[in-house]
């Protein structure tokens, strides 16, 4: 007679996990949506820079702004080189002539702009503005006083083509702020 009971075998198990198909699927899908994110995340920077560069200015521009008032006097910003992105001093203009001249009182220094960076007046070339005791901005052009400066733009040509530039206006009372509008163009 033939042993017909049955074989007791081991139960098959079970094992959790994925397999390579599902694997390479998903680093597939991780790659298509890093690709999609690096270019919108850089163009974000580029921005973000720009706006960081825009707002240091209105802050640089507000201190001298304070200090005119507060001193009841003249307190300028001139630029250090041939354009504003190469730096500038914040200075106590006490002969009110809107030059930096010796012996006047140095109150800020702001080293250059990193490269990628453009800095230009809007409305009429200065080389110094100054805030008076009213806190009214003025510019002038080698000490003699330009109509027409209406606002500072910061621009990002060389890191971000296209990109939209900043510019930092003057309110009647001479009070900057960042203005984002699109249709402002870069520096020259």
């Amino acid at each position: 007679m033939v042993n017909t009971a049955p074989v007791n075998m081991p139960a098959v198990r079970y094992q959790g996990g994925f397999t390579i198909i599902e694997i390479f699927v998903a680093i597939a899908i991780v790659g298509i949506l890093i690709s999609i994110a690096i270019p919108a995340f850089s163009q974000m920077m580029s921005d973000q820079r720009i706006k960081s560069v825009a707002s240091d200015l209105v802050g640089e521009l507000a201190y001298a702004r304070v200090e005119a008032v507060k001193r009841s006097t003249r307190v300028g910003l001139a630029r250090t080189g041939a354009n504003w992105e190469e730096g500038w001093v914040v200075f106590a203009d006490t002969n009110r002539n809107g030059r930096k001249d010796a012996g006047e009182e140095i109150l800020k220094v702001q080293e250059a702009l990193p490269n990628q960076f453009k800095l230009c007046a809007v409305g009429a070339s200065a080389d110094v503005m100054t805030f008076g005791g009213d806190g009214r901005v003025r510019g002038f052009d080698t000490g003699n006083l330009k109509a027409g400066l209406t606002a500072l733009k910061v621009s990002s040509s060389k890191a971000s083509p296209g990109r939209r530039a900043r510019e930092v206006v003057f309110g009647p009372a001479g009070r900057a702020s960042v203005n984002s509008g699109s249709a402002i163009a870069e520096c020259p």
